[in-house]
């Protein structure tokens, strides 16, 4: 996973700095388990990094005022990956 990358899926980051997009990935990126993710993992950690970025002080400019900056439709795409991949427990 690279900026690059990142970009493509999420070109409303291009004006991000690649260096700052990078640490971002590889923070998203530790905190998905490819176990638990599988072929989606790397599908979290960008949707995971792209929250992160939106609600940082430098995504600020992407929200309008009236925009909750703890939720975001990036963060909405995670929970939902989160849900589809995320091992369903059976308690009896």
């Amino acid at each position: 996973m690279d900026a690059d990358a990142f970009i493509t899926r999420y070109p409303e980051f291009s004006t991000t700095d690649p260096d700052t997009i990078a640490a971002v990935l590889a923070e998203a990126a530790r905190a998905v388990d490819v176990g638990v993710y599988g072929a989606r993992a790397w599908d979290a950690a960008a949707a995971l990094a792209a929250h992160k970025l939106y609600i940082s002080p430098a995504g600020m400019s992407m929200r309008g005022e009236s925009d909750q900056a703890d939720s975001s439709d990036y963060l909405k795409a995670y929970q939902k990956i989160r849900r589809e991949m995320a091992p369903k427990f059976l308690v009896l």
